[in-house]
């Protein structure tokens, strides 16, 4: 008798124990990059972050390299509830709101950082997010996040000038701006999600680019056969954390603060 008291006690220590280690709220997060991308790694700072300034309170559970949505898509997840959050760029939030593309307009084409913030942190930054946040019902969680000034890459054609783009079949991440800006180049845009672009190489679907120099070394993509660049910084790209507005309400005041502040 004496055993089994020890054993039922032990047991009762140990759900005990799991209780106060297991957060009590938990945000869940969507992906589509690698684990060794930049915003994979800032993430898990945050994440990390959050779960020390709460005490263990509240968690991020991040699911990476689109284990859930791909970026494409997981605007709508959040709006949906489908996910807690996500952290897509603007132009992929554009076939909801379509001011969200504004950063790849003609207007911003070669501009640098400053300037560019000027308009980002500024009155049209805040009426934008007020329109994502209607519209979606979400809350955009701070400013958005610099991923780089978007790069031309190629697999056969040494590219040198804009003209050089002429009839080829370039991976665009979607916006309508960046499809017309390659129309207009004479190349064919092609929109595919990042997951999908390795195989997009490999299989000839894609002969050129656009994306950032971060995207493309943390994909080693020259294992896909790149080969060339053109940086002629066309557009900045820019992700916009979301989180769904029910899943923030529901939180606490504390951890709702915290999650903004931090």
């Amino acid at each position: 008798m004496k055993h089994l008291a020890l054993i039922a006690t032990t047991s009762a220590s140990a759900l005990f124990a799991g209780g106060v280690l297991a957060a009590d709220y938990t945000i869940s997060v969507t992906l589509d990059t690698s684990p060794q991308h930049v915003r994979n790694v800032w993430l898990k700072e945050f994440a990390k972050a959050i779960d020390e300034k709460s005490e263990g309170k509240l968690e991020l559970e991040i699911f990476e390299a689109a284990a859930k949505y791909k970026d494409s898509e997981a605007a709508a997840a959040v709006a949906q509830g489908a996910i807690h959050m996500a952290i897509p760029q603007y132009q992929l939030i554009s076939r909801f709101v379509p001011e969200a593309d504004f950063e790849q307009l003609p207007m911003f084409y070669g501009l640098g950082r400053d300037q560019i913030y000027a308009v980002v942190d500024g009155e049209v930054g805040d009426e934008l997010h007020g329109k994502i946040e209607e519209k979606l019902r979400v809350k955009v969680l701070g400013r958005p996040i610099d991923l780089g000034f978007g790069t031309v890459f190629s697999t056969e054609v040494e590219l040198k000038t804009p003209a050089d783009l002429a009839g080829l079949k370039v991976r665009v991440p979607g916006g309508p701006a960046t499809v017309q800006r390659y129309e207009n180049m004479d190349a064919v845009p092609v929109q595919i999600s990042w997951p999908d672009v390795p195989q997009a190489l490999q299989t000839g679907t894609i002969s050129s680019l656009w994306s950032t120099q971060e995207s493309v070394a943390s994909a080693k993509l020259w294992d896909a056969g790149v080969k060339y660049a053109m940086e002629d910084r066309q557009a900045i790209v820019q992700y916009v954390p979301l989180i769904n507005q029910r899943a923030l309400d529901e939180l606490p005041e504390d951890l709702r603060t915290l999650l903004i502040e931090t």
